[in-house]
This record gives C-alpha cells, structure tokens and sequence, in this order.
C-alpha cells in the first residue's frame, strides 16, 4: 500500500487550492487515515515514521501487563493496514494524548459508532422496504482486525456495479456556488455587461458618420420614388377605368313588316349594338394620360436616376472602406481608424434596418451591403467583433432570424490533451454568446420603437373592420401561434429566430473540448485516460454554470408562445447531464483502485451535486413542457441518499418554497415518504 497521508480537518478551500497546485500535493493532502475520538491523526508513512519522537524509556514499565497486550494488539491491527510491516511503535503524532492511545486502538474505540454513520449503511433499511421488487444493495462488511469499512462489490438495485471503499468518518461538504466559481469562472461572460453598457454607447453618435446621410438622402429619393410609382399606378388604374367608358354601348333592335306576293304579312326582326362616344370621359382620358406622362417623364424618371446615383456613391464608399481595411491605396480619413469605419458601416446598416421600412429595393439594397461588410468583419473578426454583431442581433425586429443567423459564426475551441484546465477563450466566448440570446436584451424596446407606431396602426385599422364583424377573434402571430399580449408582440423575437440563432452555436464542439474527445479523420476519438481527477472537478464546475444558464433561459422565455424552444434549453439539459454521467461512469470503471477512495468520494459528492441541480432546474420550470426530460436522466449513477432526496422533491409542489433545500435536513425517509402530505 503506498504511503497516505489525510487531515481530517482539511477544508474545501484546501482542497480547491489542491485542485489549481501541483497533483503531488493533493494527492498527499487526500490521502487515507484514520482518527482517534480525541482528535489524534495516526499517520501512516516514512516520512512521518522518521520525524517521529522516540518512545519514553518507561513506556512497557509504567503500562504493565494489561496496556503491554493492548498496545500489541493495536500494533497487529496497525500492521495490517502496511504492506511494508514496519514496526509503529513509535508512532507518537500527539505526545500530549499518549497515555490515552496507550489504552485504546483508534479503529476499535470507535467501530460501532463507525459502521452507524454509514450512508449506505443508515438507508439500508429504506432500500429494503421500499425497493420490493429490485435486490437490494448488498450490507456492508467490518473487518474487526482490520479496523476499516467497505463497501461489498455487487449489483445494487439499480444493476448497477460499484467498488468503493467509503471513509464514514470523513463528512464531505459539497462545495459552494463560490467555491465552485473558483475552479471555473467565465472571465468574458462577467465583463459582459460592461461590453454591452460599451456598445451601447457607441450607438448613440453614428448619425454623424458619413453613410448615415448617404442612406438619408438615398432612403427620402427611395420614399419619392416609391411615391412617384405609386401616383402612376393610381393614375393608370383611372386611365383603365375611363377607357373603359369612353364608348357607350347600347343594344337596339328593328322590326319591319312586309306583304308578300301571295297575300301573307311578314315581320322581320334584327338586333343591332349602337356605340355612343362620350365627349366628357374623352376630355377626362386625356387629362388622365398627360398626368401619367408628366409622372413617367419628369417625377418617376428624374427620382429614378437620383436613386441609381446615390446607390453607386454608396456602394462606392462602402468599397473604399473595405479596400482601407485590407491594406489597398486609397486616400485615408483622418477622423476614423479603418476598424471603426467597418464597424459604423455596420451599425448605420443595422440602424436603418430596424426602421419601418415598406419598400422591398431599399431593404434588399441594405441586406446585400450589410452581407458585404460582415464578410469583411468575419474574415478578420475578434472575440469583440463577434459579440459586436451579436448585440446588433437581438436588437432587430421579429424575422431577423431569417435573414441575419448566419452572421454568427463564433470561433470553435480545440481539443488540446495537454492543457489541464477549462481556461480556454474559445470556450469562453461560446458561453457568452449563448448568455446573450438566452438573457433579457438591455433597451431592445428603444431600437425597435418604430414597429410600435406601425403596430399601433394596424390595431386600429383592425378594430375598425371588427366593428362590422364579429369580434370574437383569436390573434395570431406570423408562425400561427397565439400571442399571449398582443400589445407587446412588436418588441419580441419570434420563437424562430431564436432557434435559428441557437443553432448557430456550435454547442457539439464545446462539449467535445470539456470531454476531451479528439476529431482525427472526421470521427471523434474518445479516450476516459485523458481526463484526471482534477479535470472532472473542474467538469462538474463547468456543467454547473451552463446548466445554471439553461434556467436562467427558462426564466426569460417562460411563456406559452416559447414552448417549443423551451423544451430545447431542457434538452441541452439533459444531454449535459448524460455527458457528464456517461463520462463519469467510465472515469470510476478505468480508476476504481488506483485513486485515492477520499478523493473518489469527493468526486461522487460533487456529482450528485450537481446532478442535485440540473433536476432542480428542469423541475423549477412549469408549464414549459420540460418535466419530460426528468424522467430520461440517469437517476442509476448518483448515490442512494440523493436518489432518496430528488425521489421526494419530486412528490411535492413544484413551487420553490417547497422544494428549495430538496429534503437535505430528513434523516428518517421512511417516515418522510410514508406523510400523509405526499
């Protein structure tokens, strides 16, 4: 047996400190041992044998016969524990508490009490009377001579097979939300919302950038245009009326009577149409079509080639932009960097696609720059840039998943075997991106403000036809939903756009780095050896901020008219926790035996923890249509006092006052189970 080395008054935070040192150190600050009632830590090694004091010389004099046979005895069940069968008579770790270790061995003194405070042990007798038809986890067995406790390796009743020695005199303490932000903290996603405060900033003066005035005066030529074209038409539709009415037509017939030779009258009838030219409606055609004229040559025309002209100058600028911005010879401005021109080109794109605009050619015009100068963007984009066109994203209008999802094309983070923690930016940057569309836009009501008015209107018009008709309507929105506040629709994303903007988020990749699986030849390569003990704390800290995420997307989006994309953040939920289950089920198969069982046990801790708060998430979300996926996570991979927990929680109502701590105080789950309440 290697030499252990355990304080059973190390704390979490020692441990964490462990985690981000050297692996030598928290392998020897983890290490197994064992303690007297009196606090007294016996210690097993050569290190601590060499520093030991040398016994006093009337130890076996003053002792007599009887201490004589039980420090025998204790130094055989000592020795069992040592493969190197060193002589532990001098094992003196606490010279103030000898004469009382002299009658008393640290494993006998405390055995019962030991074997009582076994988890496994303690809800023995639960598992026996609730689990009637599975078999039972197998009791547990204390070798009196040996003075340690384990866990027999069998099926328990969930078939599952486990191997742990478990330290009940060790209470291990799951570590905080604090303590967990200690081993993983997303440094961008904290600076988020100073970046976001930034951005917003920089909206305010693009009026004055050079393009805004070009897209003015090209938008009020486009509005001219749009008018000019619209009288014409108006004017062609009389002119079609009148033409119509310039000739009258009538129908008249002649009747005429005749004698023939022999005496017999005939009449003959005949029908003719009569056209009737009316000088009025000719006088009004004619005026009709000189105004049609004069619209087609001087107005239509003139706005026509105005509009042509201001497009070219456009696309002229937007082309001398793009030339600085790759190094090209073109006279530079004095006043802008060639990254923030790229930039305000953007965001004066942006702006005035969020306007109200009716007309088709100025909306395609405005699509067809903005693709040009995201492109340039996105060929040289930073972790800024990305969030950046992100943020100008989520404040459009409804529909702006259609046409705008693929300018988020964030950066994907690269499995490296020898980097040993989540510090990656990449992965970072994932993380921030998806807390950007799943949290609540800061002042998205004030850059889409000119969809109220035209909201506004459309209500109006609308409640005038229903004052003819029926008014009992159901109103839908563009993808046949039913609008829970129809006076609110206007400054909210269609359930659409959301997911056409989540699944650009490559969520497969960041998965692949935190499970360390390589992509070679375009399959993935999956190998458990690569993940140690200190990856899968940082793992478990990792998954617990993303699902925290998860819920916090519950949250925004917790209305009807979101179902579908709710229960896709209750998928991801459950996918994290297969992930995570999976991998942690192959870790303790490749590793039973070779780890260090106190710290084996830690690692069962923290992933019943976080097990603890993935259910809590999906549960805490109603109406949602989320609680699908609570039955479709491995319950069979956390321990049974948890399962116990989660089982109750589950029985009660879903309110957060009710299941806030999930039974983490009951002791007793046969009567817990058994109240009349459930």
């Amino acid at each position: 047996m290697d030499d252990f080395y355990i304080d059973p008054g190390i704390g979490d935070a020692a441990l964490i400190a462990s985690v981000t040192g050297s692996e030598s150190r928290s392998e020897k600050a983890l290490s197994p041992a064992f303690s007297d009632p009196l606090g007294a830590t016996a210690c097993i090694g050569d290190s601590y044998l060499a520093n030991a004091p040398p016994p006093p010389e009337d130890y076996e004099t003053e002792s007599g016969n009887s201490s004589k046979h039980a420090h025998q005895s204790n130094q055989q069940h000592i020795s069992e524990h040592t493969d190197n069968k060193q002589d532990l008579n001098y094992v003196f770790p606490h010279q103030a508490v000898q004469q009382d270790l002299q009658y008393m061995s640290p494993h006998h003194a405390v055995h019962q009490d030991l074997q009582n405070m076994s988890p496994h042990q303690l809800l023995q007798k639960d598992l026996n009377e609730l689990s009637l038809d599975c078999q039972p986890s197998a009791p547990q067995e204390c070798d009196q001579s040996r003075g340690e406790l384990f866990l027999e390796a069998s099926e328990n009743h969930f078939g599952e097979m486990e191997a742990e020695m478990i330290k009940p005199d060790i209470a291990i303490v799951p570590f905080t939300d604090s303590q967990l932000h200690a081993l993983y903290h997303n440094v961008e996603l904290e600076k988020n919302m100073e970046f976001v405060d930034h951005w917003l900033d920089t909206q305010k003066n693009i009026d004055k950038f050079q393009l805004d005035e070009m897209l003015v005066n090209y938008l009020r030529v486009r509005t001219m245009l749009s008018t000019s074209k619209h009288k014409y038409d108006l004017d062609r539709a009389h002119v079609d009326t009148l033409s119509k009415e310039l000739w009258v037509f009538s129908s008249d017939t002649i009747e005429e009577e005749g004698e023939c030779e022999d005496g017999n009258t005939v009449v003959v009838t005949r029908d003719s149409k009569v056209a009737e030219y009316s000088d009025s409606v000719a006088q009004s055609l004619r005026s009709r079509l000189k105004q049609c004229k004069e619209t087609l040559t001087e107005d239509y025309s003139l706005h026509c080639f105005r509009a042509e002209v201001l497009k070219v100058r456009i696309d002229e600028f937007l082309h001398s932009v793009i030339v600085r911005q790759q190094g090209g010879v073109v006279e530079r401005t004095l006043v802008y960097s060639t990254a923030e021109e790229v930039r305000l080109s953007v965001s004066v794109l942006f702006k005035f696609l969020r306007k109200d605009i009716q007309d088709e050619k100025m909306v395609r015009d405005l699509k067809q720059w903005l693709d040009r100068m995201v492109a340039v963007v996105l060929s040289e984009a930073t972790l800024y840039d990305h969030l950046f066109l992100l943020n100008h994203i989520m404040r459009c209008p409804a529909g702006v998943g259609k046409w705008a999802a693929a300018y988020i094309q964030p950066a994907i983070p690269l499995t490296d075997l020898e980097e040993t923690s989540f510090d990656n930016p990449f992965l970072d940057h994932l993380i921030t991106i998806l807390a950007t569309v799943l949290l609540p836009v800061k002042e998205r009501r004030s850059f889409v403000q000119e969809f109220r008015m035209r909201h506004q209107w459309q209500q109006e018009a609308s409640e005038d036809d229903s004052e003819q008709h029926d008014k009992i309507w159901t109103v839908l929105d563009g993808e046949g939903s039913e609008d829970e506040d129809p006076g609110e629709c206007w400054a909210q994303l269609r359930e659409i756009d959301l997911v056409a903007l989540i699944n650009q988020i490559p969520v497969d990749h960041m998965f692949r780095y935190v499970l360390r699986i390589e992509e070679r030849d375009g399959r993935d390569h999956y190998n458990v050896h690569h993940s140690t003990q200190h990856s899968f704390l940082k793992l478990y800290a990792f998954s617990t901020q993303f699902v925290y995420l998860m819920r916090e997307g519950l949250k925004t989006f917790n209305t009807p008219k979101y179902r579908q994309f709710a229960k896709r953040l209750g998928r991801l939920i459950r996918h994290t926790v297969h992930y995570v289950s999976d991998h942690w089920e192959n870790f303790k198969k490749e590793n039973i035996g070779i780890i260090d069982p106190s710290m084996l046990l830690r690692l069962q801790v923290e992933y019943d923890n976080f097990f603890l708060r993935a259910a809590k998430c999906i549960f805490s979300s109603q109406k949602l249509g989320t609680w699908q996926y609570l039955a479709d996570i491995p319950f069979a991979t956390i321990s049974p006092n948890m399962l116990w927990r989660i089982f109750y929680v589950l029985h009660l109502d879903y309110r957060n006052e009710h299941h806030s701590d999930f039974g983490v105080d009951i002791t007793d789950w046969s009567k817990a189970l058994s109240s009349p309440d459930l």
